[in-house]
């Protein structure tokens, strides 16, 4: 197996660097082309139990496309790629996945500026840990589109007013899954105290609807926010709520929601980020109301000035509050790589990532290793 898999990468290799990769500028705008190509090794492609699981070697060819375009008044930045991956054994699992970010800001005045994101990811599995994070076990695809707008307005030097809307759809092509649609609309007030202290009020509606109409949930959120800077380096973001969710089985729910970050620049080579939050919500995939808890850390250092070491952990505690079974889910994981960078244009980059599921439903325990190794060509 081995040897197959080092003569496919070999050959994969050298198609590869025979592309013609390019980069230019155009009218301010910065336009690059990326390709890479990687191979990697995975001990459970199907996430399901040690019994039945599989392993194989996957050959991932990625072809992508950055813009970069600057104003003083305005940013756009795009990011996107497809990526087409071949299985060693398992050649019916092959598949093609797609991947975009969009970002732009405009200020319209000297007080007033808006911004819009919009994210769309379609994979196989899962490409972090909170997509991981409650997952109904097996292999499947997803569709993930994420859009949101928002809009600033200054009244004062230490008074903000921000006006937001959100819209996400989720498609899975699991028959016993549920597509949703989401449409959030919000406000934000804040109120800068001082130069290290700002303190925010949110109020948010949410309408959260499933494949039956009659499968809708409400979600009406009151919040206060605060944010605390300790040293220029180090600052703190809060949020303490409440979500009232009107849930589709004629049930309403009275939750607490509380959100956490400490993120510390420690020094102009490194960075550490802890997150923990709480809070109740229907799923994504199904309209259980459900109570999740999760804890994770980033860390992320330059080692040497062509080296970067990263690491993050998480670990997620889910139950059931709106069936009578009070189903629970739990995931840990990690995940490190080491970058670096053998010229100007050419990256390489090692990965491993470990990441164990239990629930009280069987069919969801697995345990999964992946080991990552690619070359990436950016101009």
């Amino acid at each position: 197996m081995w040897k197959k898999s080092f003569y496919i990468t070999f050959f994969s290799i050298f198609i590869f660097l025979s592309m013609n990769i390019y980069a230019f500028r155009y009218s301010g705008t910065d336009i690059k082309v990326i390709g890479s190509i990687s191979e990697m090794y995975i001990d459970n492609i199907t996430y399901t139990s040690q019994k039945q699981k599989k392993d194989d070697f996957i050959t991932n060819f990625i072809l992508g496309l950055s813009l970069k375009h600057e104003k003083k008044t305005e940013i756009l930045d795009f990011s996107g790629n497809i990526n087409q991956q071949i299985f060693l054994d398992n050649h019916s699992f092959n598949n093609n996945s797609q991947y975009f970010n969009l970002f732009y800001k405009r200020e319209l005045s000297k007080y007033i500026r808006f911004q819009l994101k919009n994210f769309f990811i379609h994979y196989i599995e899962p490409r972090s840990f909170e997509y991981e994070f409650g997952r109904t076990g097996g292999r499947y695809s997803y569709y993930h589109n994420k859009l949101n707008f928002n809009c600033t307005q200054d009244l004062s030097k230490e008074l903000t007013i921000n006006v937001h809307y959100a819209n996400h759809l989720n498609n899975v092509s699991r028959k016993n899954l549920s597509d949703s649609y989401l449409n959030s609309i919000g406000i934000k007030t804040s109120y800068l105290f001082s130069s290290t202290s700002i303190l925010s009020l949110l109020y948010d509606f949410t309408h959260k609807k499933y494949n039956n109409p009659d499968n809708t949930n409400y979600i009406y959120h009151p919040a206060l926010c605060y944010q605390q800077y300790f040293t220029k380096q180090l600052y703190s973001t809060s949020t303490l709520g409440l979500d009232f969710i009107k849930s589709s089985n004629d049930k309403n729910y009275t939750k607490p929601v509380f959100l956490t970050a400490l993120t510390d620049t420690i020094d102009n080579r490194s960075t550490l980020k802890l997150l923990f939050s709480i809070r109740n919500h229907p799923q994504s995939h199904s309209q259980n109301i459900t109570k999740e808890w999760k804890i994770s850390c980033f860390f992320i250092m330059k080692l040497l000035k062509k080296m970067t070491y990263s690491f993050s952990s998480f670990y997620g505690h889910g139950k059931y509050i709106s069936t009578e079974s009070k189903k629970t889910y739990n995931l840990n994981g990690l995940h490190t790589s080491l970058n670096y960078e053998f010229w100007n244009n050419i990256k390489g980059i090692l990965e491993y990532t470990y990441s164990i599921s239990k629930s009280s439903d069987n069919s969801n325990n697995y345990i999964r290793n992946k080991i990552f190794l690619g070359l990436t060509i950016v101009l």
